[in-house]
């Protein structure tokens, strides 16, 4: 008798265990675990089906609630993006090292848990605070388009692609993060960015900000530079490497206030990178071109101009070169001492006066 119960103990035992299940609230999230299940829109799926799982995938299944992640306990790469989540919840899931929870609605997200975590993209939704404090091999991050006023990745040394655009963040430290190749930080409020210290950085894109000043002299494997929509007065690119940065590669249109641009090599900058404003143009060095005392001596008369105009200066001049407002050469002289507008449209020019190995931009109204 006593071995017939020892063996009715083991089989209810063993029934319990086979019986354990994980609830499933969401019936979206059932059904797009449907291959793990047992008995389909009943709330719950096996825990044993699930608790093995290694990579899931619920991208794009209208789930609002991913309640029972946590049963996939040896979880390593997460995609549930393009769904309705407002919370996630992925504390039980250590394991994991990829996740891609795009175009949800989160508005917070704690990865503290989750310290094997290497690539993760939650761009898209109302995150305004993020923990990933102790993600410290985490090596690609995309949090862009969220309500973000302030990012720390100090601790993330291992970060080589870091794409925090469409946020609302105002200083962006990553002086630490020497391992950075990517740098992608649109549209956000900045008024600085110090990259002095990623020698690795190859694209910098930090498009519609407030920045004033650039130095890329450090960064001599840059190839790709989008730095349009700011308010750059100084931007330097002597970093040895220019010739590796090709014509739609190199933006810095749409900052009024940017005149000269130093570079390694000004044929080379002038022939190709023409995405720039008619003010701009480019020197070995502008600490050295036309200061503002040598461009009060040089001035255009009649101005505005209807027919021609000409130029008062104490240097001899070499050429002048007038640009429309988009930045596109209108007319182009070399020794002349009257110049001939008569053929240009009424509206705003700017004339590149070179005299002497000094060259300045005054502005010429067309009437």
């Amino acid at each position: 008798m006593k071995k017939i119960i020892t063996s009715l103990s083991f089989l209810l035992l063993t029934a319990v265990s086979f019986a354990q299940y994980t609830a499933i609230p969401d019936a979206n999230f059932e059904n797009a675990l449907a291959a793990y299940d047992d008995i389909p829109n009943d709330g719950q799926v096996p825990t044993a089906n699930i608790s093995g799982i290694t990579y899931l995938n619920v991208t794009g299944e209208n789930i609002s609630d991913l309640t029972g992640i946590e049963g996939f306990t040896s979880l390593e790469r997460l995609f549930c993006g393009n769904n309705l989540l407002t919370t996630l919840d992925v504390s039980q899931n250590t394991a994991l090292y990829e996740l891609f929870c795009f175009e949800n609605q989160l508005t917070t997200l704690d990865l503290s848990q989750n310290p094997a975590m290497k690539f993760l993209n939650c761009r898209s939704n109302n995150i305004s605070t993020l923990n990933i404090t102790n993600n410290l091999i985490l090596e690609e991050l995309d949090c862009s388009s969220n309500q973000l006023t302030s990012f720390d990745a100090t601790q993330l040394a291992a970060l080589r692609i870091l794409i925090v655009s469409s946020n609302s963040i105002n200083t962006l430290d990553i002086s630490q993060n020497i391992l950075l190749t990517d740098i992608w930080c649109f549209s956000n409020q900045l008024n600085s960015l110090d990259v002095s210290s990623n020698l690795n950085l190859k694209v910098l894109g930090c498009v519609g900000n407030s920045i004033t000043e650039l130095d890329l002299s450090n960064n001599s494997s840059l190839i790709k530079l989008w730095a349009y929509q700011n308010n750059l007065t100084i931007l330097d690119v002597r970093n040895g490497n220019n010739v590796n940065i090709p014509t739609d590669d190199f933006k810095i249109d749409q900052n009024p206030n940017l005149t000269c641009v130093s570079v390694d090599d000004v044929a080379y900058a002038e022939a190709n990178w023409t995405n720039i404003d008619a003010q701009t143009s480019f020197e070995l060095d502008c600490a050295l071109s036309v200061s503002d005392f040598e461009s009060s001596q040089i001035s255009l008369y009649p101005n505005p101009a209807t027919n021609s105009f000409k130029i008062e200066s104490p240097y001899t001049l070499s050429s002048v070169v007038i640009y429309d407002y988009l930045g596109r050469v209108v007319a182009n002289f070399e020794n002349q001492t009257s110049y001939n507008v008569s053929n240009l449209n009424s509206g705003i020019y700017f004339v590149n006066v070179s005299s002497e190995g000094i060259k300045t931009i005054k502005k010429l109204i067309v009437k």
